[in-house]
C-alpha cells in the first residue's frame, strides 16, 4: 500500500470508489458498551466484546501548504451507536 492509500479512508463500492477521509495522520477507532457514564456524555468501557454498542473514531488531518505540513484541523471525533433492528 503506497503512502497515498495509507492516507485515505474510502468506501469502496461495486462500481465506484469514494474518498472519505483524506490527507489523515491518525485514526483511531475505540469500542464502548452504550450504558452512559453518570453526568457526562462517555460509555463505559466494554468488558466483552459481545457487549460492544457503541464506536467511537478519532481522527486528525493535515496538507501541505507552501511545501509545509500543516494541520487543518485538531482531532475530530465521532461516536456511533449500533442498534437492533
Amino acid at each position: 500500500m503506497s503512502g497515498i492509500e495509507a492516507a485515505l479512508l474510502s468506501s469502496a463500492m461495486i462500481l465506484r470508489r469514494q474518498a472519505l477521509l483524506s490527507d489523515c495522520d491518525a485514526l483511531q477507532f475505540s469500542i464502548y458498551q452504550h450504558t452512559m457514564k453518570s453526568n457526562s456524555f462517555d460509555c463505559y468501557d466494554v468488558a466483552n466484546i459481545t457487549n460492544a454498542r457503541v464506536i467511537q473514531v478519532n481522527w486528525k488531518n493535515s496538507r501541505d501548504i507552501l511545501g509545509k505540513k500543516a494541520t487543518t484541523e485538531s482531532v475530530q471525533s465521532a461516536k456511533i451507536a449500533i442498534r437492533n433492528h
